[in-house]
């Protein structure tokens, strides 16, 4: 799982920042019936899981911009910050501000509330929930039925 978290920080560190407010891919992981993985461990678990996700994410986004800085410095160096390509980077981090317990919570309650939705990737919610995009369940339980009509 930390693997795939990986490869989606990966992900936005290379995509081409959009105008207005950047809003993150949501990469589809195959795997399936991850809500019913989630469902079927302990509180304390899940709890586990959020907090080691929550870190990673964190440590590894950081990690990943500088590394993408020191392998394709810019040409001139800049003292404007919107011009820096690691400043760049490092603004496309989601941000979670909650304590790690509500994420936990919220992930948990959306796959009790919606079973048919036990496919929906556990880091698609953990994205959904975050500061920038903090969509309700209803939303996220929106956007998954228009992905599986595709």
């Amino acid at each position: 799982m930390l693997r795939k978290a990986f490869q989606v920080l990966l992900l936005l560190v290379f995509c081409e920042a959009s105008s207005g407010q950047y809003h993150p891919p949501y990469v589809h992981d195959p795997t399936p019936a991850e809500g019913k993985l989630w469902l079927s461990w302990s509180l304390e678990r899940r709890q586990g899981f959020t907090r080691g996700y929550l870190w990673a994410y964190g440590a590894t986004f950081s990690q990943a911009c500088v590394a993408y800085f020191d392998a394709s410095p810019p040409k001139a160096m800049t003292l404007d910050l919107a011009q820096s390509p690691l400043q760049k980077c490092m603004l496309r981090e989601l941000n979670y501000s909650k304590d790690p317990d509500y994420y936990e919570t919220q992930i948990t309650a959306y796959y009790r509330r919606y079973p048919t939705d036990l496919d929906v990737p556990i880091i698609w919610l953990f994205q959904a929930f975050c500061d920038s995009e903090n969509k309700t369940p209803e939303q996220m339980h929106s956007a998954w039925a228009r992905h599986t009509n595709q």
